[in-house]
């Protein structure tokens, strides 16, 4: 017969935090400290059973609390429990207390104990230039035609902020983080080659990104909250035409900075991620699951585009949406050319 879960006598353990002076926060369902490993304020202690664990260090360092504060304190895990439980537990029968199951057990952790330990420092607030015009105004006309072309709706479009910088003739995205504008990301809606006074050929960027936003947020970053899951895109229209999938994000080019993927994992908590980045960005997608694979509880999927699609912009919403519930899992040490070919077969 399974025994039942022991239980933590709380005030046991906020005095014994008090008194070996580790500081801690106290949240609606655990109570938060400086993991010893990562020092990082991602150790939580469950208030109803005492099961400990650090989301950034994951097997690294969890167990039931008499264990984990052995590992801190000058005590043995025997004179902890009796202190934290009331009695002390045989070791030779730890696996009856369900420990060698802690993972499973650990997943009923509801995510406000994650998302109250994070407090970042986001970019600063921005200002919208005058020249940003509505999409639906006469002066925002060639950036709502430009979107039209690329399949997205003026009703989308005004869901996601976007707008038109007459001045420079571009479609802006905005980046946009807890409801406060950060920067901006603009894209060229006409050919950017032109000649010079002297007659020299030039080429105007393609895209033009404003703020100090650069790796350090996500595009869209706020689909994310809600979300079981989030994508990662290369750019605004790719995230944009992934709207049915939710959870919809872009990180503002290839190169996926360790700081946005801890956005994703650490900020979100989330347990699910879908790598839509282009086909010729193999090493990039490899080079994610690897800084991800230390996560047992990780879910990684490879999104690609629609088959005789360039990429997940050039698919219309519903094409997408279908290679979102299609996409296929993948794992530390596979290489990705081989899912370039296929789906081509």
């Amino acid at each position: 017969m399974a025994r039942e879960p022991r239980k933590l006598n709380q005030e046991a353990l906020v005095n014994l935090l008090q008194e070996e002076g580790l500081d801690f926060r106290d949240s609606a369902n655990s109570y938060l400290l400086e993991c010893p490993i990562c020092h990082k304020d991602k150790w939580a202690i469950r208030k109803k059973d005492g099961c400990s664990k650090c989301y950034h260090c994951g097997p690294e360092f969890q167990g039931t609390c008499d264990y984990t504060l052995s590992q801190v304190l000058k005590k043995t895990k025997q004179e902890l429990s009796k202190i934290l439980y009331g009695f002390v537990i045989n070791t030779a029968k730890v696996e009856e207390l369900g420990e060698s199951k802690f993972v499973d057990h650990w997943g009923e952790m509801e995510r406000e104990d994650v998302e109250i330990i994070e407090v970042r420092a986001w970019p600063s607030e921005m200002l919208p230039s005058p020249d940003h015009r509505p999409l639906d105004s006469a002066l925002g006309a060639p950036g709502l035609a430009y979107l039209q072309r690329r399949g997205v709706s003026l009703e989308l479009a005004k869901e996601y902020g976007v707008t038109y910088n007459t001045a420079e003739e571009r479609v802006v995205f905005p980046l946009v983080v807890e409801g406060v504008l950060r920067g901006w990301q603009g894209r060229l809606v006409r050919s950017g080659k032109y000649t010079d006074r002297n007659g020299n050929a030039k080429e105007l960027p393609k895209i033009l990104t404003e703020g100090e936003v650069g790796g350090k947020i996500l595009g869209f970053q706020d689909r994310l909250k809600g979300s079981k899951h989030g994508i990662i895109a290369e750019g605004p229209l790719d995230a944009i035409k992934l709207h049915l999938c939710g959870g919809n994000t872009f990180t503002m080019g290839k190169s996926v900075t360790a700081e946005q993927l801890d956005i994703y994992v650490n900020y979100f908590g989330l347990r699910k991620i879908y790598i839509g980045l282009d086909d010729d960005a193999a090493e990039d997608v490899e080079r994610i699951v690897r800084e991800l694979s230390w996560r047992n509880d990780m879910e990684l999927f490879r999104l690609l585009p629609p088959p005789g699609r360039g990429d997940l912009g050039d698919g219309t919403l519903e094409e997408n949406l279908e290679q979102f519930r299609v996409a296929q899992p993948i794992f530390l040490g596979q290489k990705f050319s081989y899912l370039q070919t296929e789906r081509y077969r």
